[in-house]
């Protein structure tokens, strides 16, 4: 199968390869980091810190609303 008339895909598998292999690219290693320990999660808070966080941010809201109407 023919890529573009007077070229064989043999030739554009060659000119590929050495394409890549002229390419060079690494990396500098990174220090060593600890563990990490688990971050904050709204799953991991019981039912009454998830309703008393909803109630919190519910008075929040209505008193931008209702410093917005003023």
């Amino acid at each position: 199968m023919d890529i573009r008339p007077g070229l064989v895909s043999s030739e554009v598998l060659y000119y590929n390869i050495q394409a890549m292999a002229s390419h060079t690219h690494h990396h500098h290693p990174r220090p060593a980091r600890g563990p990490s320990g688990p971050g904050f999660s709204l799953l991991l808070l019981s039912a009454g810190q998830r309703v008393l966080g909803a109630l919190i941010l519910l008075a929040l809201l209505w008193g931008g609303v209702f410093w917005a109407l003023a």
